[in-house]
């Protein structure tokens, strides 16, 4: 419980004090049911692949989410951005906003303040030329990297 994992969760946590809304119990309710979440998408995958995990068990996952880098790797939305047609300006700053998301994951990991990470964009461009499509990749990147709850906007 007092490990490097839960101190990070913790100041997460904490970093929400001030901002409008902002109810300790509530918020604390909304994290761990994050990590519940986590773990149950874990156990369920664990299950499934033949293994016997240990159910009041929590990884450095199940706390503190995906490593940004690996999550990326895996990230359909991610992969079809990519693939589409030009927009090599939107995926640089898609890019460029993951390598920040990164480095703060890193940062945590050094008991680090995180630097801030505007995760708005907008989306400019003529009739029929994808930025919906865009919008929703992006969203789901975010979901991806855990930095949404549902990558829907």
């Amino acid at each position: 419980m007092d490990g490097l994992y839960m101190r990070i969760v913790v100041r997460r946590l904490g970093r929400g004090r001030g901002r409008k809304g902002f109810g300790n119990a509530r918020d604390l309710a909304n994290v761990f049911s994050k990590i519940r979440e986590r773990q149950g998408a874990r156990l369920t995958r664990e299950r499934r692949d033949g293994k016997k995990p240990y159910d009041l068990y929590f990884t450095k996952e199940d706390l503190i989410g995906p490593n940004p880098a690996e999550a990326l790797g895996e990230s359909e939305a991610w992969n079809k951005l990519k693939e589409m047609i030009g927009l090599q300006t939107v995926k640089q700053s898609v890019q460029s906003m993951v390598d920040m998301i990164q480095t703060n994951y890193i940062r945590e990991l050094n008991e680090k303040e995180p630097m801030q990470v505007p995760l708005n964009r907008v989306f400019l461009g003529s009739p029929g030329t994808g930025k919906t499509t865009v919008a929703k990749c992006y969203g789901l990147v975010l979901k991806d990297l855990g930095m949404l709850s549902n990558g829907e906007g």
